[in-house]
C-alpha cells in the first residue's frame, strides 16, 4: 500500500452533497479517493501545458466500407508512426471505430489528432490526454 499524506480541505456549505453525487455517479469508492483522482488529473493537465512528452489517446469513428478514408488514415498512420504505440480498429454497426495509443509533446499530438478528424467522412473524434511520462 502506498503511503499517503493526510491534509484537511473546507468546501462551502451546500458543497458537499454535490461532490457526493459525483463520487456516486462515477464510482469511486470514498472522498479521499476521488480528491486524490482529480489532484492526478490536474497535475498531468500541468504537465501538458508544460510541453512535457504525454501518453494519450485518440479516438475515430467513421462509415465501414471507406477505400478513401481508410487509405488517408494509412498515410497520417505512417508520417506519424513515431508517436503512434498502437493502432486498433474494430467493427461497430456498419462503423470503424479506431483507438490510437499515442506519446510525444501535446502539439505534436494535438496536431495528429486534428488530422484524423479532420480527414472528409470521419464523423467524430477525440483525443485525450492519458499521462505525463516524465
Amino acid at each position: 500500500m502506498k503511503k499517503m499524506d493526510r491534509i484537511t480541505i473546507c468546501l462551502e456549505k451546500g458543497t458537499l452533497p454535490l461532490l457526493d453525487g459525483i463520487l456516486r455517479e462515477r464510482g469511486y469508492k470514498s472522498r479521499s479517493q476521488a480528491i486524490s483522482d482529480f489532484v492526478r488529473r490536474a497535475l498531468a493537465r500541468r504537465q501538458w501545458a508544460h510541453n512535457r512528452e504525454c501518453a494519450g489517446v485518440i479516438s475515430i469513428f467513421y462509415r465501414e466500407g471507406s477505400a478513401a478514408i481508410a487509405g488517408k488514415m494509412e498515410k497520417i498512420k505512417a508520417s506519424n508512426a513515431a508517436n503512434i504505440i498502437s493502432w486498433q480498429s474494430s467493427l461497430l454497426e456498419g462503423n470503424v471505430f479506431t483507438a490510437i495509443s499515442v506519446r510525444g509533446r501535446p502539439p505534436v499530438l494535438e496536431k495528429l489528432a486534428d488530422s484524423l478528424r479532420g480527414v472528409k467522412g470521419v464523423r467524430n473524434g477525440s483525443f485525450s490526454l492519458a499521462a505525463p511520462l516524465e
